[in-house]
């Protein structure tokens, strides 16, 4: 099957395409290059087009002959949407409207739209599940709930995936600016007390629903949230990178951050109900291979 991914070259993509291409499939990677680098790329045989998604003409002829989209492009970053939420919405909003209209228009037959667990803001509903309400509290967890909204009322059948903390080897998250600090500083900073929970997705368990749901059909479309289904401290972060690497960490604790979400946790029973989706990496395991 042949297979386009946007923003194929940031974080996630080049994993996802590798994935893809383990699996059989003929991938077309678009991106923009504004975060992606395309040395990432630099051992896969995927075709590789500089575009951007606001550009309805780059996404036309990109998208022809493909049977299904990956939709990763985005401006991924609370902190930005917040300095600059038009530009956020132009990315996320309008860029994904041009998506799926390019989709339809050259047949496409399903799109796996990567949303995210901001669009649930601050909420005390735990756990999460895909029945609690969206109440984002940034510009980028408004635009990631539009562009949804778009996925829901396209004719194209789609996966819209409300993906956690993923981490994993050249991610940006806490884990991987804990494990960059020690390895420059020899100490980690904590903010507060470090009893702030998360949901922490590895990058491997991400890739397993991914290719889940390519073998499933959505009907019209189905949102899943894609994470652990564990909920784990900062603390608990650190015990584990200490125990992988088998030291005692420097800890820097400093006041909390303003606007920092306390606790994350969701429910994944849709997840392994719909699509089979069963997480294989617990938090230790998934920080000792991501040291390998």
């Amino acid at each position: 099957m042949k297979v386009l991914v946007t923003g194929g070259a940031g974080f996630i993509g080049p994993y996802l395409v590798g994935a893809l291409e383990n699996e059989g499939h003929e991938v077309v990677v678009f991106d923009n290059f504004s975060n992606g680098d395309k040395e990432r790329l630099e051992n896969s045989s995927a075709e590789i087009v500089e575009g951007d998604i606001r550009n309805p003409q780059d996404l036309g002829e990109v998208i022809r002959g493909c049977e299904l989209v990956f939709h990763l492009a985005a401006q991924s970053s609370v902190q930005k949407s917040l300095e600059n939420p038009e530009e956020d919405r132009e990315i996320n909003v309008s860029g994904t409207r041009n998506v799926i209209a390019a989709a339809e228009k050259e047949g496409v037959k399903k799109i796996i739209f990567f949303s995210s667990a901001a669009v649930y803001g601050d909420t005390k509903d735990f756990p999460i599940s895909e029945e609690t309400v969206a109440m984002p509290i940034s510009p980028y967890g408004e635009s990631k709930l539009a562009a949804e909204k778009l996925c829901e009322k396209s004719s194209i059948p789609s996966f819209i995936l409300r993906i956690f903390n993923i981490y994993g080897k050249g991610g940006q998250g806490v884990i991987s600016k804990m494990l960059e600090e020690f390895n420059s500083e020899n100490k980690i900073e904590i903010y507060g007390s470090g009893e702030q929970t998360r949901d922490f997705l590895y990058i491997k368990d991400l890739l397993n629903a991914c290719i889940l749901c390519i073998k499933t059909e959505p009907g019209n479309n189905m949102t899943l949230n894609i994470a652990s289904g564990e909920e784990t401290s900062i603390n608990d972060i650190v015990s584990a990178i200490e125990n992988a690497l088998n030291t005692e960490l420097n800890i820097e604790r400093t006041g909390e951050r303003e606007g920092d979400i306390q606790r994350s946790w969701t429910r994944i029973a849709r997840a392994s109900e719909k699509i089979g989706y069963r997480p294989e990496y617990s938090i230790e395991e998934g920080i000792k291979d991501m040291l390998k």
